[in-house]
């Protein structure tokens, strides 16, 4: 498996992408019914290989989503399939999708700064896009716990306070829009 990536590799160095494609394709197919965990490193690295390839040659947009989907499959916080995948999901309109691989992004490793803008776009898609309310006041609190004076977050949440009557908001939540809400 190892001599096929680093031959792969070779080929892609040298231009040749179709051999590189071959050699890529056929290390998926033999990996991808094997469980075995010192397998996986070896179907991560072909799948996000190919990805990269067909991105970089074809742009066959849907050839690299299914590359992508088949890494988020085994290893579903795999931060560069994460950050691969999102801009594809954008281009295509599929927003339920991309809410849910920001979030999943948001849950994972980085910094308030990094994981911040991510559940405020992860909130905006729940909201308007798809229509999800529940989650986008989910992404909207997790948004106020990393920066609890975040002016988007809690006006989202002030009007979706409003606009939802039987909603409950937590004596946290309530205090964080007291304190920090500005009037409207």
């Amino acid at each position: 498996r190892a001599a096929r990536l680093n031959l792969a590799d070779i080929y892609l160095k040298r231009s040749q992408f179709r051999h590189a494609r071959a050699l890529l394709d056929d290390l998926i197919s033999i990996t991808q019914e094997d469980e075995r965990l010192e397998i996986l490193p070896d179907y991560i690295a072909a799948n996000m290989g190919l990805a990269t390839l067909i991105e970089s040659t074809d742009g066959a947009n849907w050839e690299v989503l299914e590359c992508l989907d088949r890494v988020l499959d085994r290893a579903p916080h795999h931060e560069a399939a994460l950050e691969m995948i999102a801009p594809l999901l954008r281009a295509n309109q599929k927003w339920g999708r991309l809410a849910d691989i920001l979030m999943a992004r948001a849950q994972g490793e980085g910094t308030s700064e990094e994981r911040l803008p991510l559940l405020l776009e992860c909130g905006e898609l729940y909201q308007s896009r798809i229509e999800r309310p529940d989650d986008a006041r989910i992404a909207f609190e997790k948004a106020l716990d990393l920066s609890p004076a975040d002016d988007t977050a809690l006006d989202h949440l002030r009007g979706h306070a409003v606009g939802n009557t039987g909603m409950y908001l937590d004596a946290h939540l309530c205090r964080q829009i007291f304190l920090f809400g500005r009037q409207a």
